[in-house]
């Protein structure tokens, strides 16, 4: 198995969108996660390329306060602590930025006229200062009011500029005159956050006591008030077509809302996956569908919005500290945060949202398994079926006919020559791939057939279910040359050792055993039954470490062959659905069956 990278020891969690998640399968060199569902469908994404691993692209002299990106896609900047802007030229291609020292005090806010041409920016000094571009002159200074301002945003004609902050007034000037138009009133907390509709009729506008005040522009009326929160709304955005607005900010419930218009209204949506915790950066990407979010604890996510659910990602401790800025760039970039850590990570452009499904079963697929080389997916279910896909065109490679109720589970030889399927009707079939024969019919069980693996030779079978047996069985011809029992419950994980010495069974009452297989010898309990049903075993490549799983997220390491606790680990993801461990590299994918994948390590 090839080593995993560092960034999969810290915890993604995605969402599917989907509800009824059965099974889960991952390639043995974690490039490919799939699952299946009651609807039929599988779907499936690469982890290949290192797709959520970032650069630093820079580091500032103090906390990241705020990180924008120009309309055009032409610049990137950001603001920090000590009142430093940092400037990239996209378009130039060099990861070097210019820096000045741009304020006295911390910058909080920075926007980019719609033309790239001009870089406005305010903070604690109470100061706006209107930058030319790329050459950085300072065109113009504006007094933005006696207090800290942090809220700033220009029109989307780039003739009007707003400003908002510890006054709780918004100032809207002309630009590039710089001449005061008017003073909005209205809000009764100091404001946060600013965002003008892409069509400019609208200037949204969030403060302390998290209402949401959406004024008619140019006319600057108070046409609606909303309480988006309960505790202060720290950041607002547009999509691109206007049509959506979210707001994030610090709730106990939802910290991160997207708002549609209903008419002349808008109508709150909760956004699914969001951590408990603070949101103070958000982000459209220019397709309009993307959404990235930040916040507190060093958290990055975002949410595919296209579909009927949102597919969603979230990087927990992205950064070591708070998130502040965030911001995608140009159609097909990637995105770029900064944080309380000072740094300032670029993002690539790949992310695990593109989802791709696989349809031809007829009923809940409760069965996946990846051949060994990852290039083969085997799925089984209701419809007494299993099928082939190929990996990663995603076509149908063969359907194998002869079970008689549903499948439980699939296996692969180490050599990916034979697929093991077993289920309901009690019969485990050996098929020959990639040709699909049916080879031999293992006759056995007297119960339902949860759980399959083969030996690191390919030599034997391993199978066991609801009759609490553990069978073992020779390959290729499917003689049956064991049979142990003890279990007092079903059994639903197996797992040989790498020398071929032991056979570790896993019950769903939380049992886990240790039968010899080379000597005569009493079969030993490792792990005394508890509450919650074993879901995965896996050696490590030396057979030093067993990682055995739990429904409840447990995951405890045994020093190998004795089967001594070395250490605990604990899944994010409780009552899981389905679990895939990779010891030597650290990490595993727990699944839930409301669609929640997460990748988790150490």
């Amino acid at each position: 198995m090839k080593q995993a990278p560092a960034a999969r020891k810290t915890a993604w969690l995605i969402g599917t969108g989907i509800e009824g998640l059965l099974s889960l399968a991952a390639s043995p060199d974690g490039r490919w996660v799939a699952w299946g569902e009651k609807s039929g469908k599988i779907r499936w994404l690469s982890l290949e390329g290192e797709p959520l691993v970032p650069e630093e692209w820079g580091r500032s002299s103090g906390w990241v306060r705020v990180v924008a990106r120009s309309p055009d896609a032409s610049f990137i900047a950001a603001g920090d602590e000590t009142g430093g802007i940092y400037l990239w030229d996209l378009k130039r291609g060099s990861q070097d930025p210019l820096r000045w020292s741009g304020h006295r005090g911390p910058v909080h806010a920075i926007a980019f006229s719609p033309q790239g041409s001009m870089l406005a920016s305010a903070g604690e000094d109470g100061w706006i200062r209107l930058w030319r571009l790329p050459d950085v002159v300072l065109l113009r200074r504006l007094r933005g009011g006696p207090e800290v301002l942090r809220g700033l945003a220009f029109s989307p004609e780039g003739n009007l500029l707003a400003a908002g902050g510890h006054d709780r007034r918004i100032r809207i000037w002309r630009i590039p005159e710089g001449r005061l138009l008017g003073v909005l009133e209205g809000h009764e907390e100091r404001i946060h956050a600013l965002a003008f509709s892409p069509d400019g009729r609208v200037l949204a506008s969030g403060d302390h006591g998290g209402w949401l005040h959406l004024w008619a522009m140019p006319e600057g009326t108070l046409k609606q008030r909303l309480l988006a929160f309960r505790g202060p709304l720290f950041a607002l955005v547009f999509s691109s077509d206007g049509s959506r607005l979210v707001t994030g900010g610090r709730d106990p419930s939802e910290p991160l809302r997207l708002w549609r218009w209903e008419g002349e209204s808008l109508r709150s949506v909760a956004l699914p996956g969001v951590p408990a915790a603070p949101v103070l950066a958000l982000s459209f990407h220019p397709n309009g569908s993307l959404l990235g979010a930040g916040g507190a604890e060093g958290w990055i996510g975002w949410w595919e919005l296209s579909g009927k659910s949102p597919i969603w990602t979230v990087r927990l401790e992205a950064h070591a500290g708070w998130v502040r800025g965030l911001a995608f760039e140009a159609e097909g970039g990637g995105w770029v945060s900064g944080g309380e850590d000072r740094r300032i990570l670029r993002w690539p452009p790949s992310s695990p949202l593109h989802v791709r499904t696989l349809e031809g079963h007829a009923d809940w697929v409760r069965a996946l398994a990846f051949s060994p080389d990852g290039r083969l997916l085997a799925s089984g279910g209701d419809d007494n079926k299993v099928y082939l896909w190929r990996i990663p065109e995603g076509e149908q490679a063969g359907v194998l006919e002869g079970h008689t109720d549903w499948l439980r589970v699939l296996a692969f030889a180490p050599d990916g020559r034979y697929l093991a399927s077993g289920g309901d009707d009690r019969a485990i079939r050996l098929w020959r791939i990639p040709e699909g024969a049916l080879t031999a019919i293992l006759e056995g069980h007297t119960g339902d057939v949860w759980a399959l693996a083969f030996s690191r030779d390919g030599a034997w079978l391993a199978s066991g279910g609801d009759d609490s047996a553990v069978c073992l069985w020779s390959i290729p011809d499917g003689a049956l040359r064991q049979t142990w029992k003890g279990h007092q419950a079903g059994i639903r994980a197996l797992a040989f050792s790498p020398d071929g010495r032991w056979l570790i069974s896993g019950d769903k009452a939380g049992e886990l055993r240790r039968w010899s297989l080379r000597e005569e010898a009493e079969p030993q309990v490792l792990i005394p039954s508890g509450k919650k049903a074993v879901k995965a075993l896996a050696f490590s490549e030396d057979g030093q470490e067993l990682w055995a799983g739990w429904e409840d997220g447990k995951i405890r390491i045994l020093r190998m062959p004795g089967g001594e606790l070395r250490s605990q680990r604990r899944s994010r993801t409780e009552e899981l659905a389905a679990l895939v461990l990779f010891p030597d590299e650290g990490w595993w994918i727990a699944a839930r069956s409301g669609g929640e994948l997460e990748i988790g390590g150490t």
